[in-house]
């Protein structure tokens, strides 16, 4: 299975780069190691919030807030973790169409004219051992786009940008298709939340669900 460092080196072989990072947490100390500390964390995340990917969609419940803005009737502390929430369920399974996130002094909260008893979101702490193998090259590709600008400046850097660009669309595009096999359109399963759940074309042209 590949690891941080792997997707990196993968990403400087597609740019030409002999280099061989052996770690970018710290970074060891090459300007290779440095620029794939900046940028994998980013193309990492864009990668993510781009389409509710089974092993990145987490079910869970929020804490409700005591301070809370006057003007909602109920408000809940997001997840650290949280990219994008996917859906906002209530207290009485179903779910929840009227929903906010606003953002106070400190932090995103979640805010809702019902009680919410649970949410559905995207979380950015997925073990790298969970990535498909289709889903490692398109990341290695969007990462070589983004160190492309860095290491080979000028039009040829611009050139190979593009290219790593229309390779990472069309891998991305391979991803969701096999990520989204896993998911029937029209699925029901049993959660301790709300027994026999539904879920009917939920998250747009593709369905992802994690127990």
């Amino acid at each position: 299975m590949a690891t941080e460092v792997d997707i990196c080196n993968i990403a400087l072989s597609y740019l030409g780069d002999r280099a061989n990072v052996t770690s970018i947490s710290p970074p060891e100390g090459s300007a290779q190691a440095d620029h794939c500390a900046r940028f994998y964390p980013i193309a990492l995340q864009e990668i993510l919030q781009r389409f509710p990917w089974t092993f990145a969609t987490v079910r869970a419940t929020l804490p409700q807030l005591v301070k809370k803005p006057d003007s909602v009737a109920f408000a809940y502390a997001l997840p650290s973790n949280c990219l994008r929430i996917l859906s906002v369920y209530g207290a009485a399974n179903w779910e929840v169409s009227s929903w906010n996130i606003e953002r106070t002094d400190r932090e995103l909260i979640l805010v809702s004219e019902e009680p919410i008893a649970y949410v559905v979101y995207l979380t950015n702490r997925v073990p790298v051992s969970q990535f498909s193998p289709v889903f490692v090259e398109a990341l290695a590709h969007l990462l070589a786009a983004k160190l492309a600008g860095a290491i080979m400046p000028g039009s040829t850097g611009a050139d190979v940008l593009t290219k790593q660009l229309q390779a990472y669309e069309m891998y991305a595009q391979k991803a969701m298709a096999l990520d989204a096999r896993q998911v029937n359109e029209s699925m029901r399963i049993r959660t301790p939340y709300t027994g026999d759940l539904s879920l009917m074309g939920r998250y747009g042209d593709f369905n992802a669900h994690r127990e």
